[in-house]
């Protein structure tokens, strides 16, 4: 009778435990019941039972502290049961660092789990320095470091920054400069974005621009060395251009060329090099209706480079290394120069990048003009190295070693 009655007993067990397992089987559950997301994107699977997956929509509902939008978005509201995986997938993506934890609490039908939007490492943002400045473009750059350790840090994720700036600004934007982008990303792996400003109108009393990232502690950004910059605008580091110009000092020499390449040279990379003379001279003018436009009197070989007459137009600034010093210069794009430097070869591409800035001769006081040749493809010297001479953009002669550098002087006026 024992026997029996312990046969029943297991009997129904085994029916009770089928029936459990059977009611389990056409359950609508979440894959998980906690989910943790501190960066990126979490996929949310919902299971729903084949016997189910008839195409219905079920609707999700979404509370907590964590607010949909502000804290996080979500690629659909509504899981599909129609037998294809991707449609049982909510992908969450948490759009800040939290200062303290917050959480997401998802519905589907009676289906329920949570999501802890965890604190992820703070990132330092810094400016690469304090101050910049804008003659007619300039690019500055922020990057991020681990607000833990100091240390440099790769973004686990893309990271968009928007520039502002500061009420301390003098210039205004849209007037006096303008950004030609005002919001960029520090892509996944990378520590840095850059954003580019243009001057517009150079105003005195009106030319500093104080910029400042549009970040937030709650959005896990921490200041700095430098949270700010400032950016000085000046009227061109060749301020001092228009009129006409003599020449003052060739300031590359053979002497200096066969240097900087270290005994490399043959004889004939250097004899045709542009030599001084004193007959040469340029004038700038820019005209009410011709734009601007460089007329040249040349005796010296600098004629196998520059034509009579050439329209020109301002370009970027750009920054060169002239022994252990950067300067920076005003590009100007001539229209109509030889870019072989040559008497008897002619280019077709007319098109050259030309470096100037402004100097003071310490000496005697006066402006003078410093010119930078550094985008020429010679056929007349450095022949022998002219593989290695060049660059292969413009301006394809940027360095000491393959650069023809001079100043000029104010043509005195009778």
């Amino acid at each position: 009778m024992k026997k029996i009655l312990y046969l029943m007993l297991m009997f129904v067990t085994v029916l009770v435990t089928s029936s459990c397992s059977k009611e389990e089987d056409n359950t609508i559950h979440f894959e998980k019941s906690r989910y943790a997301l501190t960066t990126g994107t979490l996929k949310v699977r919902l299971v729903v039972p084949s016997a189910l997956a008839n195409g219905q929509e079920i609707p999700v509902t979404f509370s907590g502290e964590a607010v949909m939008g502000s804290d996080y978005t979500v690629s659909a509201e509504k899981y599909i049961a129609d037998g294809k995986a991707e449609n049982l997938v909510i992908n969450i993506s948490s759009k800040y660092n939290f200062s303290t934890p917050k959480v997401i609490i998802m519905k589907a039908g009676d289906a329920q789990t949570t999501i802890l939007l965890g604190k992820r490492d703070p990132m330092l943002y810094s400016f690469e320095k304090a101050s910049y400045v804008l003659s007619q473009e300039v690019t500055v750059r922020v990057g991020i470091l681990n607000g833990r350790t100091g240390e440099y840090m790769s973004a686990s994720e893309d990271v968009e920054i928007t520039m502002g700036v500061d009420e301390s600004s003098t210039a205004v934007e849209g007037k006096n400069f303008e950004f030609v982008n005002k919001s960029a990303v520090i892509k996944k792996g990378s520590n840095y974005c850059t954003f580019t400003l243009k001057k517009l109108n150079y105003e005195k009393g009106k030319d500093l621009i104080v910029l400042k990232p549009q970040v937030t502690e709650e959005e896990g950004f921490i200041e700095g060395q430098y949270p700010t910059t400032e950016v000085k605008m000046i009227e061109g580091y060749a301020y001092d251009l228009m009129g006409t110009w003599v020449m003052n000092e060739m300031v590359t020499t053979p002497e200096s060329i066969a240097g900087e390449w270290y005994g490399m040279l043959m004889d004939s990379d250097t004899e045709n090099l542009p030599r001084f003379d004193a007959n040469d001279t340029f004038t700038f003018e820019s005209g009410a209706y011709s734009g601007f436009q460089l007329t040249t009197s040349l005796s010296s070989s600098l004629k196998d480079y520059f034509s009579s007459g050439s329209e020109f137009t301002f370009d970027k600034d750009y920054d060169i290394h002239v022994g252990m010093q950067k300067i920076t210069l005003q590009l100007l794009l001539l229209k109509n120069v030889n870019r072989f430097f040559s008497s008897t070869e002619k280019s077709t591409d007319k098109e050259a990048l030309l470096g100037v800035r402004n100097i003071v001769d310490e000496s005697t006081g006066e402006v003078l003009l410093d010119v930078y040749i550094i985008d020429h493809n010679s056929k007349s010297f450095l022949q022998s190295v002219s593989d290695w001479a060049y660059l292969d953009t413009k301006p394809t002669a940027p360095v000491s070693s393959a650069y023809i550098n001079f100043t000029l002087k104010k043509k005195k006026t009778e």
